[in-house]
Parts: C-alpha cells; structure tokens; sequence
C-alpha cells in the first residue's frame, strides 16, 4: 500500500477507533496492495488464526457477566471494559492502551493466591516501565497492555513479571485452565472471526457520533444510557453467537459497527440478525440479539419473513424497514418501533433477511430489509437455559 493511502487510511481509522495516528499505523497491512481501504475494515480483522483465536476467547470473557454468565464467574474478564481503553488490532499482535495498564493486566492474567484466572493460558512474556508484553500459551498469540497512548513497550525489558506476581510463561496451563478451555463449544473459524470481531470493535465509534460502542459500559452518543446491572452473556451453539444484555451499547449501535461501510467486519453488510426482548429477574429489560452469518433471502412476492411466528402467538402488528418514515434508517426505525412497544410492556421480536427482486434465482439478490413483530403478550421472563 502507497505511503500516502496507508497515511490516510490510518487516519480514517482513528477517526473510529480512538487510537493515535502512530498506533493505528501498523496495524494497516501494507502487503495489501491494491486493495481499497474503504471497505476491508482498515485491518481491523486481518490476523493470524492464532490472533482470531485469542480474540474470540476475549470476547466470551468480556461479555459474560453477571448471575446468567455463560462461562465461570473466576474467569470473567467483564470488568476489563470499566476501564478508559483503546483497543489496536494488529496482524499478529492485539495492543491495549490505558491509563491503568497494571489494572487491566490483573484482570487478563492470573496470578498466586487469588481465585481468578483471568484469560484461561495468558501469560507475562517481559515486563516494561509501562507495560507487559502477554503470550498466550495455547495459541501462541500476543496480546501488549502499556500506558504509552501510542503503543510502544517502554524502559529496559524485565524477566517475569513485576506486579503482584502475574504468571509467567514459565508457569504451564493448570487443570482449571484446561478445564475451562476444554468446556468450550466447538468454534468454527466463521465464528471466531464474529467474536473476533466484536473484540476489536470494543472501544469504537462513529466519527460523527451517530453510534459508539463504549466499551459496553458508557454512553457517548448523549443518547438515554441503558445501563442497569451491566449484565452480559454470550453464548454460541451450533455456529450461533447470542446476545443478551441489558446495558450500553445501544442494540443498533453494535449492529452499526459491525456493519459500517468503513469500520465494519468484511462480509458483513447484510449481517443477519435476530432479537427480542426479555424481562430480568429484577425487572430490567434485555435484549436478545442473535448474529449469523448471512441475511436468508426470500423470493420478490414471498411474505418478507424468515423468522417463523410461535405457535399460539398472536401477532398485533408487523412493520418492516419498507414502512420507515423520515430519515432515521432502516436500523434505527426498526428500533423504535421495537422501544414504543417495549414501554407498554409488549414482547417484540426483531429479525432481518435479504428481499429479492426476483422469485426465480432469488438467492443472494435483493435489498436487507427488518422485520419488527409486535405479539399480544407481556415480555417474556428471562431463559436462563438458553
């Protein structure tokens, strides 16, 4: 990539991810040549298999939280994102800046005489005056905690660690380690890179401030906060990510960022999702957002669904993006649509698919459209199997 591309492309970058031009930098390839920035997520994604792997066991750590995790509580990396961070992908190493490096680290690895674990084989490789370089032993991937807003490990390279007695990589996996690992679901590498994917995205926004992720803790979009009890929990079955939370980011801000023309995940322009609402055990209501892969299409005169209606459900009204009126988008209209119900305590589901154009050879060929299903029932009580 040209000198000049790659200059501006690292300030395109940061204009989303809150990085410094010097740290957006290396993390724009430059053996993509001529490949358009715009587009490709400004390598955000590209990485080895080992950094895709070490980013989707991040992301179940940092967004299981709270009495419904799905993972154990000793292995809960959720308060990691009360932190001021900024996340660095790059394509063999994933940098954290903050101001609090010595905390985050605690947090990410486990030390002597303390019950968590952090990320299940993270260790200290050296220790800086600002910071630690980190080698995940079962996939040999790195991952640097430092201070320096521009991501250098600075000071004289130490043996070990110098806090509080982070383990080392002298210091193999432990039978709860490889418990916890070993209880893992299956991941195929579509699935990672969604994971993957919402790890990198933890700290950004729109340059215009239309969305913001906000470390799923805060709100920067002077939108209402939603913040409750910053419960999470992330689970995959079958190759399905799903969502439930009941705090910050607003639910279409995390389908913007995965989504944006700019900063979005490759491949993803036409996410589908699905997503309903649920009432907690404390009264607070989640949402449930499942990710797939792909949008299902329909045929052109085909009745644009693809999420079927429950058995003895009755439905009061079905809005797609179609209706949408005013300039508030397809994402946001379906949203509001989805919150009015909400406040008078109606179940609503949320599903999109890709309508075709035609009713022959249909698949793949079409425009994204959402479907919002408003139910004549209260919101259901939460699903703790799920």
């Amino acid at each position: 990539m040209p000198s000049s591309l790659r200059r501006r492309a690292a300030h395109l970058r940061a204009s989303y991810t809150g990085e410094t031009h010097p740290l957006a930098t290396p993390g724009i390839a430059r053996h993509d040549v001529g490949i358009s920035y715009a587009g490709n997520g400004l390598g955000l994604d590209a990485c080895t298999a080992q950094q895709r792997q070490l980013r989707a066991l991040l992301a179940l750590g940092l967004l299981n939280h709270g009495p419904t995790s799905a993972w154990p509580r000793h292995v809960s990396l959720a308060d990691v994102t009360r932190y001021t961070l900024v996340v660095s992908p790059r394509y063999n190493d994933l940098v954290i800046t903050t101001r609090a490096p010595y905390n985050v680290a605690c947090w990410l690895v486990g030390r002597d005489k303390l019950p968590e674990i952090g990320v299940p084989g993270l260790r200290v490789e050296s220790s800086h005056a600002e910071g630690w370089r980190l080698r995940h032993l079962p996939t040999g991937a790195a991952l640097t905690v430092t201070r320096n807003r521009h991501g250098h490990l600075q000071g004289p390279v130490t043996l070990g660690s110098n806090y509080t007695r982070l383990w080392t990589t002298d210091v193999p996996l432990t039978a709860e380690e490889h418990a916890v690992l070993n209880a893992l679901p299956p991941l195929c590498a579509d699935t990672e890179t969604l994971l993957a994917a919402l790890t990198v995205r933890l700290c950004t926004h729109a340059p215009d401030g239309s969305w913001d992720i906000g470390t799923w803790f805060s709100n920067l979009t002077g939108r209402p906060s939603r913040a409750h009890s910053h419960h999470r929990r992330l689970s995959v079955e079958a190759g399905q990510c799903t969502l439930h939370w009941d705090s910050n980011p607003h639910p279409e801000d995390l389908y913007a960022a995965l989504t944006d023309p700019v900063i979005g995940l490759p491949g993803t322009i036409g996410l589908g999702i699905r997503m309903s609402n649920e009432r907690h055990r404390d009264g607070s209501v989640w949402w449930v957002i499942q990710l797939l892969n792909d949008e299902v299409s329909v045929p052109a005169s085909a009745e644009p669904r693809t999420w079927a209606i429950p058995a003895r459900a009755k439905l009061t009204r079905t809005w797609t993006s179609k209706q949408q009126a005013g300039g508030a988008g397809p994402v946001r209209g379906a949203l509001k649509v989805a919150e009015e119900a909400t406040a008078q305590g109606r179940w609503v589901r949320i599903h999109t698919l890709l309508h075709s154009r035609y009713d022959v050879d249909f698949e793949g060929n079409g425009t994204s459209e959402f479907v919002v299903d408003v139910f004549d029932a209260p919101i259901p009580l939460e699903h703790r199997g799920e």
